[in-house]
């Protein structure tokens, strides 16, 4: 068996990337992989965020996306200021 196939073999049994012992990014490149994990992990993050406006939303204002398109819009987030919650 290859290298190459032996870890995909091995990523694809554990279901993530194999590091072999020894071979562990060090120094800046541990960094980047550092760096990287916490973007991916803050972007998951801000999607949850985003999708819990959009269901908040679609609960109080459903019309609210018909009208302005974006929930961050300037003239849509002008008129939540003057009337924040639709009357029961």
């Amino acid at each position: 068996m290859m290298f190459k196939a032996w870890v995909d073999d091995i990523a694809e049994k554990q279901g993530k990337t194999a590091v072999i012992p020894g071979m562990e990014p060090t120094g800046i490149y541990a960094e980047i992989r550092s760096l990287l994990n916490l973007r991916f992990q803050t972007q998951e993050e801000l999607t949850r965020i985003k999708n819990r406006i959009a269901r908040w939303f679609a609960i109080y204002f459903p019309e609210y996306k018909d009208v302005y398109g974006d929930f961050m819009a300037v003239s849509g987030r002008m008129i939540l200021k003057e009337a924040p919650l639709p009357e029961s």
